[in-house]
Protein backbone atom coordinates (compact mmCIF):
# COMPACT_ATOMS: atom_id res chain seq x y z
CA UNK A 1 0.00 0.00 0.00
CA UNK A 2 2.80 2.36 0.99
CA UNK A 3 4.73 1.51 -2.18
CA UNK A 4 1.68 2.21 -4.35
CA UNK A 5 1.20 5.58 -2.66
CA UNK A 6 4.88 6.37 -3.20
CA UNK A 7 4.63 5.49 -6.91
CA UNK A 8 1.53 7.66 -7.28
CA UNK A 9 3.37 10.62 -5.74
CA UNK A 10 6.30 10.09 -8.09
CA UNK A 11 3.94 10.05 -11.09
CA UNK A 12 2.28 13.25 -9.91
CA UNK A 13 5.63 14.93 -9.31
CA UNK A 14 6.88 13.84 -12.73
CA UNK A 15 3.68 15.10 -14.34
CA UNK A 16 3.99 18.47 -12.61
CA UNK A 17 7.63 18.74 -13.64
CA UNK A 18 6.75 18.05 -17.29
CA UNK A 19 3.87 20.55 -17.14
CA UNK A 20 5.97 23.38 -15.69
CA UNK A 21 8.90 22.59 -17.95
CA UNK A 22 6.66 22.73 -21.03
CA UNK A 23 5.10 25.97 -19.78
CA UNK A 24 8.57 27.46 -19.33
CA UNK A 25 9.70 26.35 -22.80
CA UNK A 26 6.56 27.71 -24.48
CA UNK A 27 6.83 30.99 -22.58
CA UNK A 28 10.50 31.35 -23.48
CA UNK A 29 9.74 30.58 -27.14
CA UNK A 30 6.95 33.17 -27.30
CA UNK A 31 9.11 35.79 -25.62
CA UNK A 32 12.01 35.09 -27.97
CA UNK A 33 9.67 35.21 -30.99
CA UNK A 34 8.29 38.59 -29.88
CA UNK A 35 11.77 40.02 -29.38
CA UNK A 36 12.86 38.78 -32.81
CA UNK A 37 9.75 40.25 -34.50
CA UNK A 38 10.19 43.57 -32.70
CA UNK A 39 13.83 43.69 -33.77
CA UNK A 40 12.90 42.97 -37.40
CA UNK A 41 10.23 45.68 -37.37
CA UNK A 42 12.58 48.21 -35.79
CA UNK A 43 15.27 47.48 -38.37
CA UNK A 44 12.84 47.59 -41.30
CA UNK A 45 11.40 50.96 -40.32
CA UNK A 46 14.79 52.42 -39.47
CA UNK A 47 16.03 51.49 -42.94
CA UNK A 48 12.99 53.13 -44.49
CA UNK A 49 13.40 56.25 -42.34
CA UNK A 50 17.00 56.65 -43.44
CA UNK A 51 16.02 56.14 -47.06
CA UNK A 52 12.93 58.37 -47.12
CA UNK A 53 13.98 61.43 -45.15
CA UNK A 54 17.60 61.26 -44.00
CA UNK A 55 18.79 64.05 -41.76
CA UNK A 56 15.45 65.63 -40.81
CA UNK A 57 13.83 62.82 -38.83
CA UNK A 58 13.42 64.96 -35.71
CA UNK A 59 12.84 68.32 -37.38
CA UNK A 60 10.36 70.40 -35.36
CA UNK A 61 9.41 72.62 -38.31
CA UNK A 62 7.19 70.54 -40.59
CA UNK A 63 7.86 72.88 -43.55
CA UNK A 64 11.46 71.65 -43.53
CA UNK A 65 10.55 67.97 -43.59
CA UNK A 66 10.85 66.25 -46.96
CA UNK A 67 9.42 62.81 -47.66
CA UNK A 68 10.14 60.82 -50.82
CA UNK A 69 6.64 59.50 -51.48
CA UNK A 70 7.63 58.02 -54.83
CA UNK A 71 10.11 55.78 -53.03
CA UNK A 72 7.60 55.00 -50.29
CA UNK A 73 4.84 54.08 -52.72
CA UNK A 74 7.23 51.86 -54.63
CA UNK A 75 7.43 49.83 -51.41
CA UNK A 76 3.67 49.97 -50.76
CA UNK A 77 1.21 51.74 -53.05
CA UNK A 78 -1.16 52.24 -50.11
CA UNK A 79 1.06 54.82 -48.36
CA UNK A 80 -0.92 57.98 -47.59
CA UNK A 81 1.26 59.97 -45.18
CA UNK A 82 4.22 60.13 -42.85
CA UNK A 83 3.87 61.09 -39.18
CA UNK A 84 6.48 62.25 -36.67
CA UNK A 85 6.40 63.23 -33.02
CA UNK A 86 9.64 65.23 -32.72
CA UNK A 87 11.95 64.16 -29.94
CA UNK A 88 10.56 60.61 -29.84
CA UNK A 89 10.80 57.36 -31.78
CA UNK A 90 7.36 57.90 -33.34
CA UNK A 91 8.40 58.40 -36.97
CA UNK A 92 6.49 56.18 -39.38
CA UNK A 93 4.60 55.88 -42.66
CA UNK A 94 0.80 55.65 -42.63
CA UNK A 95 -1.13 53.47 -45.07
CA UNK A 96 -4.77 52.78 -45.92
CA UNK A 97 -5.89 49.35 -47.07
CA UNK A 98 -9.15 47.70 -48.08
CA UNK A 99 -9.88 46.56 -44.52
CA UNK A 100 -8.80 47.09 -40.91
CA UNK A 101 -7.13 43.68 -40.61
CA UNK A 102 -4.17 43.27 -42.97
CA UNK A 103 -1.91 45.99 -41.57
CA UNK A 104 -2.43 44.83 -38.00
CA UNK A 105 0.02 42.04 -38.76
CA UNK A 106 2.05 43.23 -41.75
CA UNK A 107 4.87 45.72 -42.16
CA UNK A 108 4.92 48.22 -44.99
CA UNK A 109 7.34 45.83 -46.72
CA UNK A 110 4.62 43.18 -46.84
CA UNK A 111 6.37 40.97 -44.30
CA UNK A 112 4.19 39.33 -41.65
CA UNK A 113 4.99 40.94 -38.29
CA UNK A 114 2.88 41.55 -35.18
CA UNK A 115 4.12 45.15 -34.96
CA UNK A 116 2.12 45.92 -38.08
CA UNK A 117 1.89 49.31 -39.78
CA UNK A 118 0.05 52.50 -38.84
CA UNK A 119 -3.11 52.59 -40.94
CA UNK A 120 -6.15 54.74 -41.66
CA UNK A 121 -9.59 53.22 -41.19
CA UNK A 122 -10.71 51.94 -44.59
CA UNK A 123 -14.06 53.68 -44.07
CA UNK A 124 -12.45 57.14 -44.21
CA UNK A 125 -13.25 58.18 -47.77
CA UNK A 126 -11.08 61.32 -47.88
CA UNK A 127 -8.27 61.09 -45.32
CA UNK A 128 -7.13 64.45 -43.94
CA UNK A 129 -10.05 66.14 -45.70
CA UNK A 130 -12.90 64.43 -43.83
CA UNK A 131 -14.00 65.96 -40.54
CA UNK A 132 -12.40 63.08 -38.66
CA UNK A 133 -9.60 60.83 -39.93
CA UNK A 134 -9.07 57.70 -37.80
CA UNK A 135 -5.62 56.11 -37.58
CA UNK A 136 -4.83 52.82 -35.82
CA UNK A 137 -1.53 51.47 -34.53
CA UNK A 138 -0.24 49.00 -31.98
CA UNK A 139 0.92 49.93 -28.50
CA UNK A 140 4.10 47.90 -28.64
CA UNK A 141 5.55 47.12 -25.20
CA UNK A 142 9.06 47.56 -26.58
CA UNK A 143 8.29 51.19 -27.44
CA UNK A 144 7.48 50.90 -31.16
CA UNK A 145 4.53 52.25 -33.15
CA UNK A 146 2.02 54.19 -30.97
CA UNK A 147 3.58 53.15 -27.65
CA UNK A 148 4.69 56.75 -27.11
CA UNK A 149 1.08 57.87 -26.81
CA UNK A 150 0.65 56.30 -23.37
CA UNK A 151 2.74 59.17 -22.00
CA UNK A 152 -0.08 61.64 -22.73
CA UNK A 153 -1.59 60.47 -19.46
CA UNK A 154 0.73 63.11 -17.98
CA UNK A 155 0.09 66.86 -18.24
CA UNK A 156 3.85 67.40 -18.14
CA UNK A 157 4.36 65.21 -21.19
CA UNK A 158 1.63 67.05 -23.10
CA UNK A 159 3.30 70.41 -22.34
CA UNK A 160 6.49 69.14 -23.99
CA UNK A 161 4.80 67.41 -26.94
CA UNK A 162 1.84 69.50 -28.04
CA UNK A 163 2.45 69.09 -31.76
CA UNK A 164 2.94 66.24 -34.21
CA UNK A 165 4.07 66.64 -37.82
CA UNK A 166 2.20 65.04 -40.70
CA UNK A 167 3.30 65.07 -44.34
CA UNK A 168 1.23 63.83 -47.28
CA UNK A 169 1.85 63.98 -51.03
CA UNK A 170 -0.50 67.00 -51.06
CA UNK A 171 0.84 69.03 -48.16
CA UNK A 172 2.38 69.48 -44.74
CA UNK A 173 0.30 69.59 -41.57
CA UNK A 174 0.59 70.02 -37.84
CA UNK A 175 -1.54 68.07 -35.39
CA UNK A 176 -2.20 69.96 -32.17
CA UNK A 177 -3.14 67.53 -29.42
CA UNK A 178 -6.56 68.10 -27.86
CA UNK A 179 -7.52 65.09 -25.74
CA UNK A 180 -6.61 61.62 -24.56
CA UNK A 181 -9.21 59.27 -23.11
CA UNK A 182 -9.42 55.56 -22.31
CA UNK A 183 -12.26 53.83 -24.12
CA UNK A 184 -13.96 50.44 -24.29
CA UNK A 185 -12.67 48.69 -27.41
CA UNK A 186 -15.50 46.14 -27.30
CA UNK A 187 -17.75 48.73 -28.96
CA UNK A 188 -17.48 51.47 -31.57
CA UNK A 189 -16.32 54.59 -29.74
CA UNK A 190 -14.89 56.78 -32.52
CA UNK A 191 -17.33 59.09 -34.28
CA UNK A 192 -17.23 58.93 -38.06
CA UNK A 193 -20.29 60.93 -38.99
CA UNK A 194 -20.59 64.25 -37.17
CA UNK A 195 -23.74 65.68 -38.70
CA UNK A 196 -23.34 69.38 -37.96
CA UNK A 197 -21.11 71.98 -36.33
CA UNK A 198 -22.76 71.73 -32.92
CA UNK A 199 -22.49 67.94 -32.85
CA UNK A 200 -18.81 68.26 -33.73
CA UNK A 201 -18.15 70.77 -30.94
CA UNK A 202 -20.16 68.72 -28.44
CA UNK A 203 -18.14 65.63 -29.31
CA UNK A 204 -14.85 67.42 -28.68
CA UNK A 205 -16.14 68.98 -25.47
CA UNK A 206 -17.24 65.57 -24.19
CA UNK A 207 -13.77 64.18 -24.79
CA UNK A 208 -12.13 67.17 -23.14
CA UNK A 209 -14.08 66.61 -19.94
CA UNK A 210 -12.57 63.12 -19.66
CA UNK A 211 -9.11 63.90 -21.03
CA UNK A 212 -5.98 62.96 -19.08
CA UNK A 213 -4.45 66.34 -19.94
CA UNK A 214 -5.79 69.84 -20.39
CA UNK A 215 -5.06 71.33 -23.79
CA UNK A 216 -4.93 75.06 -24.49
CA UNK A 217 -5.84 74.50 -28.15
CA UNK A 218 -8.92 76.25 -29.47
CA UNK A 219 -11.25 74.28 -31.74
CA UNK A 220 -13.72 75.75 -34.23
CA UNK A 221 -16.54 74.22 -36.33
CA UNK A 222 -14.38 74.56 -39.46
CA UNK A 223 -11.55 72.42 -38.09
CA UNK A 224 -10.65 68.84 -39.00
CA UNK A 225 -9.47 66.37 -36.41
CA UNK A 226 -7.29 63.27 -36.33
CA UNK A 227 -8.21 60.37 -34.03
CA UNK A 228 -5.43 57.98 -33.02
CA UNK A 229 -6.50 54.61 -31.62
CA UNK A 230 -4.15 52.20 -29.85
CA UNK A 231 -4.24 49.58 -27.11
CA UNK A 232 -4.26 50.40 -23.44
CA UNK A 233 -3.42 47.70 -20.93
CA UNK A 234 -5.61 49.07 -18.13
CA UNK A 235 -8.26 46.38 -18.67
CA UNK A 236 -9.31 43.85 -21.30
CA UNK A 237 -10.22 45.60 -24.58
CA UNK A 238 -9.17 49.01 -23.25
CA UNK A 239 -8.10 51.52 -25.90
CA UNK A 240 -6.41 54.90 -25.84
CA UNK A 241 -8.10 57.51 -28.01
CA UNK A 242 -6.03 60.58 -28.78
CA UNK A 243 -7.56 63.42 -30.75
CA UNK A 244 -5.73 66.34 -32.36
CA UNK A 245 -6.61 69.32 -34.51
CA UNK A 246 -5.27 69.06 -38.07
CA UNK A 247 -3.92 72.26 -39.63
CA UNK A 248 -2.44 72.53 -43.11
CA UNK A 249 0.78 74.56 -43.03
CA UNK A 250 1.94 74.36 -46.62
CA UNK A 251 1.55 72.45 -49.88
Amino acid sequence: MGKKKFNTQRVLQSGLFVFFFCTFVIGAYLTASTIIEDSKAKTAYKDIQEQIHPGDTQEDDVTKVTIDFDALQSIDKNVKAWITLPGTVLDYPIVQGDDNVHYLRHLITGEYNKCGTLFIDYRCENPFVDKNTIIYGHHNKQGLMFAEFKNYSSQEYYEKHKMLNLVTPDGRYTIEMLTMTTENGAKEFVRFNLQNDQEFLNYIEGLRKRSTFKSDAVISPDDQIISFVTCSYEWTNARYLLVGRLTKVSD
